[in-house]
């Protein structure tokens, strides 16, 4: 029943954004380096490991799909490994017999990974049970594993994770259950998370209760030896597809199934193929509601079309005779043109849709597509590199052909030269726009003749003294430069000057230094900080560090920590960074010698397993953990003092302040997302009011156009709730404009800005973002919500018509709107 278990996947992601993402990647002609090294638990050099690369290159692989290394290198004795390759979503995977796997997963990275660490440990193992609805053993059933979720701490606190999906080579993964309808999957990374999936014919998997997949929300924790599946009477659904026009059965048409609910694919059963007679048969689904959706062919413009057909199905019942008629349809040509020079524009995303019915298709080189959809009325959409079209309508009519243009507003862009301190152009200087999380512009390197370009999206950013700005440096000659992004600005020269040393030193309250500790460094720009590296620097032997090519003037914050050590911080203000070199007062770090331990309980006082907790404070280290299957938790190195501890589990936030030494700390967990509160928010309600005025949170005036609804978030990126929500949103974001709300955030509590750093390996959001930048009576609507995120939805007068409702009540809340 054991089996070694090989991840060989890539990263989980919607369709959308791995189109989205390999069409971004498509304009980079540069590539990126990945190296590091693979190590074992001890973090000794592993030889002989195989360390794979795999990237999302044109589109999402297709269901069943095997996905291929496109590099793939032998560690030596040093354990390193290295790729060149373009910047697209990547994963690096890393294996050895008798070891765990590991990897490291980047959605859209945007300059070198160095110095990654793949540990690769002693192997753990998941055992479990499957049951029928009766809790009756359900002997030899497929177990396998289909997405894997690995958590590993980051330098100076916190924690870096990655995902992996579509494994290939099922057997290599995969167990069957015993006549006790008992399983173990072996060789499974100890630090991971899995969701499983069973087959068992006329059975189907209980579906979880949940409203986003993460490590908490997965089926099995590694170690765990009490996972238990239900499975349940599955449904099988029959039909038959025929043309229309000659009413002939046709054959070989993928016939699949999609939620109604959700709109999300199904990932069980495989998609199915007519038969000559068009008959097709749909085996193992699980009851619920469904659409389902023919494919013909795999031509660009298929020879036929079919709407879908919405279905229910029933558990231990077939559901026959569904009919999907075919037909020749109609053609629409979508030309997308430039709004300002009127010339054609490739590679836009085409998204055309009505109820029952989407396609979607890129733009060729002369800016057209040709879809064939069936008769109606659609909507028409466009996006590329950060640009939306203005949506139109366009109509379909049997054997016609018909067109719509869409009017796209070529994307800001910033040019540029960096020149020495002679005025001549320097090549190969890589930019960096900070803050990364709200610029997202990629990699930026000089050219040759020193210039550089990238594309700009002012409309993005919100909020009061947002600005971003552009940082070059040359470490190896220790020369920096840095300029604000102006409103307006197209066009940026740097001009390098002899850069600023930022050196300290790192103590114990003894004085004697701490070679261990690590340092992170913070530039400032308006009100956000973000950091220049990736790696944190390393103090020497005698606890000193120093921090080169920083351009002179500019704000700073550093950030202190050494293992079994606390924490420190130094802010330093522009005033004192006109000089090539400023020593930092010494970091004192007190011993973290005492432990903080607890559990985490639910509202109803029960034990919350795999909740994510946090600790952190002033002088304290950061650390963060999960609750194992009690709840419980323990952190062996914190401060003396008072600490703060915070959890989370999936939609629900707590945190208290504890003493370091206690032992016994309650943590309850008691907001939840879904809204349903039974306290009274902490303000009166908006309900049947004017939206107050979101200039005094710090929006732009043409944030909130006239005559179109509006959805605003409110969050706090403190709270992880929050932070996981605002993803949810930007997935959403699409389909909510395509209802035609305008969709804003804000982060509606006050926070230092070097917080913020925990989205900056995320994209921005598609919406545009504002911060709170002070609490008075003004802002007050905002910042004394009952709990956050907190959603508020106004009709098209913004008059607020809803608010602290649940993501997936919008539709809901729209209908009630329009009445």
């Amino acid at each position: 029943m054991n089996t070694k278990l090989y991840f060989l996947a890539g990263l989980v992601l919607s369709a959308a954004v791995c189109v989205s993402a390999a069409a971004d990647a498509s304009a980079k002609s540069d590539k990126l380096r990945f190296s590091g090294t693979v190590v074992d638990g001890s973090g000794k050099a592993v030889p002989g490991a195989v360390v794979e690369l795999y990237q999302y290159g044109q589109g999402f692989p297709a269901a069943g799909a095997e996905m291929k290394p496109e590099q793939t290198v032998t560690t030596g004795e040093n354990g390193a490994y290295e790729f060149r390759s373009p910047a697209s979503a990547t994963v690096i995977f890393a294996r050895k017999a008798d070891l765990a796997p590991a990897w490291a997963s980047y959605w859209r990275p945007q300059a070198d990974v160095t110095e990654e660490q793949l540990m690769l440990t002693t192997p753990g193992s998941i055992t479990g049970t499957v049951v029928d609805a009766a809790e009756k053993p359900v002997a030899d059933a497929l177990v396998y594993v289909t997405t894997a979720y690995c958590e590993t701490p980051a330098d100076g606190g916190g924690v870096r994770s990655g995902y992996l999906s579509r494994m290939p080579d099922r057997d290599r993964f995969s167990v069957r259950t015993g006549a006790d309808g008992k399983f173990r999957i072996d060789g499974c990374p100890t630090n991971a998370a899995m969701d499983l999936e069973v087959r068992k014919t006329g059975k189907v998997l209980r579906e979880l209760k949940r409203q986003y997949v993460g490590p908490d929300t997965m089926r099995a924790r590694v170690g765990r030896s009490d996972v238990r599946l239900v499975l349940d009477d599955a449904g099988t659904v029959e039909g038959k597809v025929r043309s229309q026009e000659s009413g002939q059965p046709l054959a070989d048409v993928t016939i699949s199934l999609q939620r109604q609910e959700s709109g999300s694919p199904v990932a069980g059963p495989e998609p199915a193929r007519s038969a000559a007679d068009g008959t097709f048969r749909l085996a193992d689904v699980g009851p619920g509601s469904y659409r389902v959706q023919a494919r013909f062919g795999t031509n660009a413009v298929p020879d036929f079309v079919a709407e879908a057909v919405s279905i229910n199905v029933e558990a231990g019942r077939t559901t026959r005779d569904v009919e999907i008629v075919a037909t020749k349809g109609g053609f629409l040509e979508v030309a997308v043109l430039g709004k300002e020079d009127r010339r054609p524009m490739p590679q836009v995303n085409i998204n055309v849709f009505k109820e029952g019915y989407q396609a979607g298709q890129f733009t060729g080189s002369d800016g057209l597509v040709l879809l064939r959809l069936p008769e109606g009325q659609y909507q028409v959409a466009g996006y590329r590199e950060n640009s939306r079209a203005d949506q139109v309508s366009g109509s379909v009519e049997a054997g016609k052909t018909n067109r719509v243009e869409l009017e796209m507003k070529q994307p800001s862009r910033i040019s540029g030269t960096v020149c020495d301190a002679a005025g001549e152009p320097v090549a190969g200087i890589q930019l960096r726009v900070v803050p990364v999380y709200r610029a997202n512009v990629g990699m930026v390197k000089t050219d040759a003749e020193g210039r550089f370009e990238f594309p700009w999206n002012p409309q993005q950013f919100g909020g009061q003294n947002n600005v971003c700005s552009i940082v070059a440096r040359d470490v190896i000659r220790n020369l920096a430069a840095a300029a604000e992004i102006e409103e307006g600005a197209t066009n940026i020269d740097l001009r390098l000057e002899p850069g600023l040393t930022i050196a300290g030193r790192v103590e114990d309250v003894s004085g004697k230094p701490l070679p261990s500790a690590t340092t992170t460094l913070y530039f400032w720009s308006g009100n956000s900080g973000d950091s220049f590296d990736s790696k944190p620097a390393k103090a020497d032997a005698q606890g000193r560090f120093e921090i080169t090519a920083l351009p002179p003037g500019r704000r700073y914050s550093v950030h202190a920590t050494a293992k079994g050590y606390g924490s420190g911080n130094s802010q330093i203000q522009s005033a004192d960074t006109e000089t090539n070199r400023l020593e930092l007062p010494t970091f004192t770090l007190a011993v973290a010698d005492r432990k903080l331990a607890g559990q985490v309980l639910d509202a109803d006082d029960k034990p919350v397993s795999s909740a994510w907790v946090n600790i952190y404070g002033p002088g304290q280290p950061s650390g963060s953990m999960r609750s194992d299957d009690q709840g419980r938790f323990r952190f062996e190195e914190v401060c003396e003092g008072r600490i703060q501890v915070s959890a989370s589990s999936q939609n629900s936030y707590g945190s208290v302040s504890a003493e370091a030494g206690d032992t016994n700390v309650v943590l309850k967990l008691g907001v939840n997302q879904s809204f349903s509160f039974q306290e009274a928010p902490r303000r009166a309600s908006l309900k049947g009011k004017l939206l107050p005025d979101l200039a005094t949170v710090g929006f732009p005036a043409d944030s909130a156009p006239a005559g179109k609804p509006i959805l605003l978030c409110l969050f706090d990126i403190e709270q992880r709730p929050s932070r996981r929500f605002t993803r949810l949103l930007a997935e959403q974001h699409d389909a909510l404009r395509q209802k035609g709300l305008t969709v804003l955030g804000l982060q509606a509590a006050v926070v230092a800005a070097e917080v913020l750093k925990e989205w900056k390996d995320a994209s921005s959001p598609p919406f545009p973002v504002a911060q709170l930048a002070v609490k008075d009576d003004k802002t007050k609507w905002a910042a004394d919500v009952q709990s956050m995120p907190w959603l508020i939805l106004t009709d098209a007068d913004h008059r607020v018509t809803a608010e602290g409702f649940a993501l997936e009540e919008i539709e809901a809340k729209l209908k009630e709107t329009s009445k």
